[in-house]
């Protein structure tokens, strides 16, 4: 019926082995179950880390000096507020990697703290330590001036006088 060109291709319709009694086999059969099983191992273990490698999450360690402040998340991506040296940077986290938007780190300098109550009653205890060991011990060997006698005196005799 047809005639064979050379160069042409066989009909695939025609030779289908159907009136042969050729069905589909056991070879059809294993390549399929082969193929799924391809694809089941795919999914099951390459996909999770092709996710979490997709998963462009800002973490740091627990001592690092990068500080995340704040974060917010919009369709494109992530927003990051990080304190890092001294610094706070505004970044945009998106799949098309990490961009700094603005530097948010105040230009004056900050003020230094007040100091705490108990920074001042150490200061004070220092304070009279030192003076303590600057004066010399008072015993009763110690001359008094003439001035304070006198002056104390003269108080005590006011007193006197009140008192009768």
């Amino acid at each position: 019926m047809a005639q064979d060109f050379p160069g042409a291709k066989a009909d695939p319709v025609g030779q289908s082995g159907a009136g042969a009694g050729n069905g589909p086999g056991i070879g059809s059969l294993f390549n399929v179950l082969l193929a799924l099983g391809i694809v089941y191992g795919l999914l099951r273990f390459a996909g999770p880390k092709i996710i979490g490698r997709m998963n462009r999450r800002l973490a740091t360690g627990v001592g690092s000096d990068i500080r995340i402040e704040e974060s917010a998340t919009f369709a494109g991506g992530n927003l990051y507020v990080v304190t890092a040296r001294g610094r706070s940077l505004l970044l945009s986290v998106g799949s098309g990697g990490v961009q700094c938007l603005a530097d948010l780190t105040s230009p004056t300098p900050k003020e230094p703290e007040p100091p705490t109550f108990g920074d001042l009653v150490e200061q004070e205890i220092r304070s009279v330590s030192a003076e303590r060991r600057t004066e010399p011990p008072v015993t009763d060997e110690t001359p008094v001036p003439e001035d304070e006698w006198t002056s104390a005196l003269a108080r005590l005799e006011r007193l006197e006088r009140r008192a009768v």
